[in-house]
């Protein structure tokens, strides 16, 4: 259970209690304001389109169906080799971080890298979401546009 845990951290920004309270129209009332605060219920209870996202992905992967997303490019981090991209350091390892596991959630994303990154990439153009996502919602995914793609690999050699 472990492993499936993290992975619907990842993917899908939520705890196994969470996924519950998606299910259940009648979990506690803390809960529901924690999923609507978090964009994945509205105000009438219903599911968002990110609610639905999350709850049909994190199904798939407590029924072990979910398989990730291969990764846009690989690519290696080395201080110091970022510095003509413009990127600070953190940055860099993200935009690498979000190449290299696509589809990463934005709630996790926002834990294991802060929030002013990952709103640099985006004002930047270098990473992408669904367009019928609102950025604040908890499971949006977030992948690499083609702009992030190319400097990528400007700046790393270019591996596949």
């Amino acid at each position: 259970m472990r492993a499936e845990a993290h992975i619907l951290w990842q993917y899908t920004g939520l705890r196994p209690q969470h996924l519950e309270a998606l299910r259940d129209p009648g979990a506690h009332p803390t809960m529901r304001w924690a999923l609507r605060h978090g964009g994945l219920i509205d105000g009438e209870g219903r599911l968002s389109p990110a609610g639905e996202f999350a709850l049909r992905r994190g199904q798939a992967i407590m029924a072990f169906r979910f398989i990730p997303p291969d990764p846009a490019l690989e690519v290696e981090y080395r201080p110091g080799m970022w510095r003509r991209s413009g990127l600070a350091g953190i940055e860099a390892k993200l935009l690498i971080y979000i190449a290299r596991f696509p589809e990463s959630c934005l709630r996790f994303l926002r834990q294991e890298f802060g929030n002013r990154p990952l709103e640099a990439l985006r004002d930047r153009g270098l990473i992408e979401t669904p367009p019928d996502f609102p950025w604040e919602a908890w499971s949006t995914p977030v992948w690499p546009s083609a702009s992030g793609v190319d400097l990528l690999r400007s700046h790393s050699g270019g591996r596949p």
